[in-house]
């Protein structure tokens, strides 16, 4: 591993700790899509949830996450999931009977170990069906953060988002994220924050009632206008 990824596992650590901290601090269960290395499921493991799933498309990321979450996956705290990330938030929805929080974080490049019959190519970037399915869900006021928001900015030119026109062809967009979550509910504070690879890189959806209104009039509130 070289510096800037040692410092990137690093700063990814730290902030995505913080704003589950932050953010929910009320709920038991976390979800995320893309376990990727498990930076962020370690976190919310530090964040004490009764339960942590992930899911990933890749077996080769499935496979290490089993390996090192042998205990957590034992002791029933940590549940992982090989497939389409749509495929397994409908899985786990299906059981769900509280709000829980959403750490959508599943689009990226080409994945090693990634079954090709099973791949699609809105598996590239899935957000906004990840959304869709979210917002089928009965419960309306789930706390959902969305990773990476420098690769749905449409003027938006760095190494990072250069495959982001080839892979999603314009479809999708930091309003068609926003218009999507409003549609789950149109109760939603929208607020961006700092990332670990840059400034308001983290989408944070929340209800009022979850948040401490002193402290988001501090923040950037994107959404409506």
């Amino acid at each position: 591993m070289t510096i800037d990824e040692s410092l990137y596992k690093a700063l990814k650590c730290k902030t995505i700790h913080f704003y589950l901290r932050e953010y929910a601090k009320n709920h038991s269960i976390y979800i995320e899509t893309g376990l990727f290395h498990g930076t962020s499921l370690k976190q919310a493991l530090f964040c004490d949830f009764d339960e942590v799933h992930s899911c990933d498309i890749s077996k080769d990321y499935i496979s290490a996450g089993e390996k090192e979450f042998k205990k957590e996956i034992e002791d029933k705290k940590v549940f992982l999931h090989y497939g389409r990330s749509t495929d397994v938030l409908k899985k786990i929805l299906s059981t769900l009977d509280q709000p829980a929080v959403f750490f959508l974080d599943a689009h990226d490049l080409d994945y090693p170990g990634v079954d090709n019959s099973l791949w699609k190519e809105e598996d590239a970037c899935p957000v906004l069906s990840e959304l869709e399915v979210i917002g089928s869900h009965h419960i309306k006021n789930h706390v959902i953060m969305v990773d990476d928001l420098r690769m749905f900015e449409i003027d938006h030119y760095s190494e990072d988002s250069k495959f982001w026109p080839y892979k999603c062809e314009g479809r999708v967009n930091l309003a068609r994220i926003y218009g999507k979550i409003y549609e789950i509910n149109d109760n939603y504070v929208l607020i961006r924050e700092h990332g670990a690879k840059g400034l308001d890189d983290i989408l944070v959806a929340a209800l009022p009632e979850e948040l401490d209104l002193k402290k988001i009039q501090t923040k950037k509130l994107v959404g409506r206008e």
